[in-house]
């Protein structure tokens, strides 16, 4: 199984999990990492860093699928470090956390590899996003 980490920047990754467990229940082989104000950024990566392997190797090289909440930030800047040390076949990330994406990867992570479950983060992540005047209203 994937297993899957959220990074974030405050507790946003708390708090979408919240949501997640109140919707789904506790998940397994999953964890976060915040970025907190006044953290040095190397003793972030650092943490960041030990997650991921712990992670991974509780993944039995099934993989790691990261979820961060912004593209370019510090949470995906550490993440793409990590990412050339271990190799994308150990660790993947999408950007753009949301909820929709959070869901669908935890409901398919026993069915997919690694490279997959990536797409269907992506694919997910589009789809949550709607305009409820055109969706409704048209």
């Amino acid at each position: 199984m994937v297993n899957i980490l959220l990074v974030t920047h405050g507790e946003f990754a708390q708090g979408i999990t919240s949501a997640l467990t109140l919707i789904m229940g506790e998940a397994k082989g999953y964890a976060t990492v915040s970025l907190n104000i006044g953290q040095a950024p190397d003793a972030f990566l650092d943490e960041l860093s030990k997650k991921v392997h712990s992670l991974y190797e509780d993944s039995e090289g099934s993989g790691v699928l990261v979820l961060t909440d912004l593209f370019g930030g510090t949470p995906c800047n550490c993440i793409a470090r990590i990412m050339n040390e271990m190799g994308t076949e150990k660790v993947r990330c999408v950007t753009g956390l949301n909820l929709p994406m959070l869901i669908e990867v935890v409901s398919d992570r026993d069915e997919q590899d690694l490279p997959q479950l990536e797409e269907t983060a992506l694919a997910a992540g589009g789809k949550g996003m709607v305009s409820l005047a055109e969706k409704i209203f048209g």
